[in-house]
């Protein structure tokens, strides 16, 4: 009976850690930095990944195709209508504050904070 109080005990404290009751989560690696639009990938409307390229840093925007459970949270694109619109500021400046992936890209997954803003011509 001790085995199973001890096992039922562990196992809740280990579930209320796992879901950020007890103590803070640590902060992914978010980064902020501008540059210039080089690249639009617009894979997602198959079934594949969008993305957008700021001063050579993909920062993934849309994963199509993709079932992730639980949803995490999403930023934004600001600054125009839609990914597809991206192409058109080639070469425009733009906004990013992202998530850093272990792949080396960046992501607007993780926080509704996150953001990549096409800004405005000067």
């Amino acid at each position: 009976m001790k085995k199973i109080i001890l096992i039922a005990a562990i196992v809740l404290v280990a579930a209320t850690l796992g879901f950020g009751l007890i103590g803070k989560k640590v902060a992914p690696a978010a980064e902020r930095f501008e540059g210039t639009v080089s690249a639009v990938d617009t894979s997602c409307f198959f079934d594949g990944i969008c993305s957008v390229t700021v001063n050579g840093k993909r920062v993934i925007v849309v994963m199509g195709g993709r079932r992730i459970d639980p949803l995490p949270e999403v930023g934004m694109l600001k600054g125009v209508e839609s990914i597809g619109d991206v192409e058109a500021h080639i070469g425009e400046r733009a906004a990013v504050y992202a998530e850093k992936t272990a792949e080396g890209d960046y992501t607007i997954y993780g926080s509704a904070e996150y953001y990549v803003e096409i800004l405005p011509k000067e």
